[in-house]
């Protein structure tokens, strides 16, 4: 969903919302199911992203992270797919700058970087990229048919759900650290046990 939308529950979904949307879409595809270099901290970037809510005015609101996603993927890399980082960075730019035209949006933007955007906002500006269908129809023209990156797209760029496997991985680590504190009390029962037998022989 967009930002706009999760901003303002009572607004109308426009083309606009559905374009916006559809990034997000590759955005949680990729971040999900592709290698990169952010997955140590995968489920908090989708929480931040995808799932962050706050309560405005009485009504439950999200999507401030997704005003903010550039800042936020910032040093983002998928290694051996320059095409698809070509996409990614591209089409959350557009992203950012759509959102900005929305004066909701701007209260999400800390104070010095609202003030910047309010006196870009105040100056003539062309058509934002995400305005209609065109941008990304082009963005994905340069990415998939055009050369060189037509050619360097992997061969090998099988999907794997690393969410899955994080969570799997904190849960081995939550067993190991639960059988030591297991162990750990076990160890101290025997102690306190061989202390009593030791004490009532000598007495």
């Amino acid at each position: 969903m967009s930002a706009k939308l999760l901003r303002d529950p009572k607004k109308t979904n426009e083309l606009n919302d559905d374009i916006e949307s559809f990034v997000y879409v590759v955005v949680y595809t990729v971040l999900r199911y592709t290698r990169h270099n952010k997955l140590d901290v995968l489920s908090k970037l989708l929480h931040t992203i995808f799932e962050h809510k706050e309560k405005i005015d009485g009504d439950i609101c999200g999507g401030s992270g997704k005003v903010i996603i550039g800042e936020i993927l910032q040093g983002w890399e998928i290694p051996g797919n320059q095409p698809l980082q070509i996409w990614l960075e591209k089409a959350t730019s557009a992203v950012t700058e759509w959102i900005l035209h929305d004066p909701i949006a701007l209260d999400d933007i800390s104070n010095h970087r609202r003030r910047a955007s309010s006196r870009i906002k105040e100056k003539a500006k062309p058509k934002p990229r995400l305005a209609d269908h065109a941008y990304l129809l082009t963005l994905f023209q340069e990415v998939l048919l055009d050369q060189p990156h037509a050619s360097e797209w992997p061969t090998d760029d099988i999907s794997h759900d690393y969410l899955l496997e994080n969570k799997d991985e904190n849960q081995k680590q939550q067993q190991v650290q639960q059988q030591l504190v297991n162990s750990a009390e076990l160890e101290n029962g025997v102690r306190s046990a061989a202390n009593i037998i030791y004490t009532n022989h000598q007495t």
